[in-house]
């Protein structure tokens, strides 16, 4: 929630101020691929909702150099409400737990580098005709799987890489 990363010691725990900053905005969301590239969510400061600014996914180097940012859709709208957590796959997708309000509703969404949004997961239809999907947490297994949480309604989702609940 600062404009500036901070790196752990890996040896000593100290934490250090980085030169990766996204002042004026804030980061919501870190994760590090396997080829080594930093993926940061990021927003405008202040409260989430309603939205009132930029809402991005950043992909950098180590270096800190942008290799690409994330914000519009092909019709020119905003890809994201708050990007709160970041996975990678191994194809170098990109799969994002986008809140769309305070009451913890969401989305999944895939990007890669080529098609932006590939696909966008809102929740399996049989299951959730009474409640909402709120994902609280995703990952991406070794088969290129993505298991997403559902804390509040006691739910775990496995999607395919085509964005299809498969369980």
């Amino acid at each position: 929630m600062e404009p500036n990363l901070q790196i752990i010691s890996k040896t000593t725990g100290e934490i250090k101020q980085s030169t990766y900053s996204f002042a004026p905005l804030q980061t919501v969301a870190v994760h590090v691929t396997k080829a080594n590239q930093i993926i940061v969510g990021v927003r405008e400061t202040g409260e989430p909702f309603p939205v009132k600014g930029t809402r991005q996914v950043i992909v950098m180097d180590m270096n800190g150099r942008k290799e690409k940012v994330y914000h519009l859709d092909n019709d020119g709208q905003p890809i994201f409400t708050v990007p709160a957590r970041i996975k990678s796959g191994n194809d170098n997708s990109m799969f994002v737990l986008d809140r769309l309000n305070a009451k913890f509703d969401g989305r999944i969404l895939a990007l890669n580098k080529t098609n932006r949004c590939k696909w966008v997961y809102n929740s399996h239809q049989r299951i959730y005709k009474k409640q909402t999907f709120k994902p609280t947490d995703l990952v991406a297994t070794k088969s290129d799987n993505i298991i997403v949480t559902d804390y509040v309604n006691h739910m775990i989702h496995i999607l395919d890489t085509s964005g299809q609940c498969i369980h």
